[in-house]
């Protein structure tokens, strides 16, 4: 082959090489465990600390009657509150948390009420965990400004036990 056949074939050998590597990565990236790796690599790549389980734990009161449907939407309101407070404070445990697959435990509240979701919530923010206390709208089954639920990170799981691991799940 001439010089310049020859870099043709390379240059087209390794345009269909980067092609399919890049359909392959697509692919990968589409399933749950390609998301999952695509995500620990790219935190990988940015420096991310992957030392340890990361977790996050609803804490619901268990004193406030509400049907299932007002208990998964207020768990809802807690997770996402958490992540989004994750991620203005760029905080270092949100990208293990989510290559780890995003565990989440959903935990009855102490008895007490209100008070005791509180100090559950000081415990935690003096740890340094990120906290987001869910406070109801009034729209539906609580009274308006009703403390339901609160989330606490996500985490290291060890440091989350040492506020919740005395709680049952929900």
């Amino acid at each position: 082959m001439s010089g310049s056949a020859q870099s043709d074939f390379n240059s087209h050998t390794k345009t269909v090489v980067g092609f399919v590597v890049g359909l392959t990565a697509g692919l990968a990236a589409c399933s749950r465990p390609g998301k999952i790796l695509f995500m620990y690599l790219s935190a990988r790549m940015k420096g991310i600390d992957f030392q340890g389980p990361r977790k996050m734990v609803i804490v619901v009161r268990s004193d406030v009657r509400m049907s299932a449907g007002k208990v998964a939407s207020q768990c809802a309101h807690a997770a996402v509150g958490c992540v989004f407070k994750c991620n203005e404070m760029h905080n270092k445990d949100l990208h293990p948390w989510i290559a780890q697959g995003q565990p989440k435990v959903v935990l009855q509240g102490p008895s007490g009420g209100e008070l005791s979701l509180m100090q559950l919530y000081n415990q935690a923010e003096k740890k340094g965990l990120v906290v987001s206390l869910i406070k109801d709208a009034g729209r539906t089954q609580v009274r308006q400004g009703t403390c339901t639920a609160l989330g606490i990170g996500p985490g290291p799981v060890s440091l989350i036990d040492k506020v919740t691991g005395h709680l049952k799940t929900y």
